[in-house]
């Protein structure tokens, strides 16, 4: 019974902490970065994590492209390169891409770029696992 107990608690905290990560992950892509350009639709474009698990995640892309322009998603790795690129030119756009888990030291880049820039931001995604073990102490 206790071992049950010890089994269910673990895998609990490893929920737990799994999801604490695409949280972490999912925020540090909404405050993204573009290296100092001065866009006015920044908010044109968001990618989030949206589901992860052992061996794949789950990424959402929404681009809002009021003017109509062809603009197209990259989607690249640093040890493998580019791994995705096609061009669109949906009003409003959105889709999920899933991909399996990049290792340690190595992450996901979106590159979304329109010819006249108003679309061309950057987001990075990483994940972060952390694993924690519940221990009981017991009086003997």
């Amino acid at each position: 019974m206790k071992n049950t107990f010890f089994k269910s608690s673990y895998n609990l905290w490893r929920a737990v902490f799994m999801s604490l990560s695409i949280l972490t992950v999912s925020d540090a892509c909404a405050k993204s970065s573009t290296n100092g350009e001065d866009n006015t639709d920044k908010k044109a474009v968001t990618v989030q994590m949206i589901v992860s698990t052992d061996s794949t995640i789950t990424v959402n892309v929404k681009v809002d492209n009021q003017h109509g322009d062809k603009f197209s998603i990259a989607i690249e790795n640093m040890k493998e390169g580019q791994l995705y690129k096609e061009m669109f030119t949906n009003n409003a756009f959105e889709t999920n891409y899933t991909l399996p888990k990049p290792e340690s030291d190595n992450e996901y880049s979106f590159i979304i770029s329109s010819k006249n820039k108003a679309l061309s931001q950057k987001f990075s995604i990483k994940t972060i696992t952390r694993y924690v073990e519940d221990v009981t102490v017991t009086k003997l």
